[in-house]
């Protein structure tokens, strides 16, 4: 994280084939992750972040990514 100017945020998705191997998939996932970065406060807190997943996400595990990410933007706000 690095500091952007105050009060907008901004987000990157950098998602690999490897982790997930679909086109359609990949910019599902980003644009998933963009609403929920949208729909968040820590947007307002001038701060810039890059989400890159490490392990292979599938239909499956979907569920959980999205949890972990809600965390880590809890954790990015500062109110987790």
């Amino acid at each position: 994280m690095t500091n952007g100017q105050p009060g907008h945020s901004r987000f990157g998705v950098a998602l690999a084939k490897r982790t997930v191997s679909g086109a359609v998939d990949r910019n599902r996932l980003k644009r998933i992750a963009r609403e929920a970065f949208r729909k968040h406060c820590v947007k307002f807190l001038g701060i810039d972040l890059v989400l890159v997943p490490r392990k292979a996400i599938t239909r499956e595990n979907e569920g959980q990514w999205l949890a972990q990410l809600h965390e880590l933007l809890e954790r990015a706000s500062g109110a987790g």
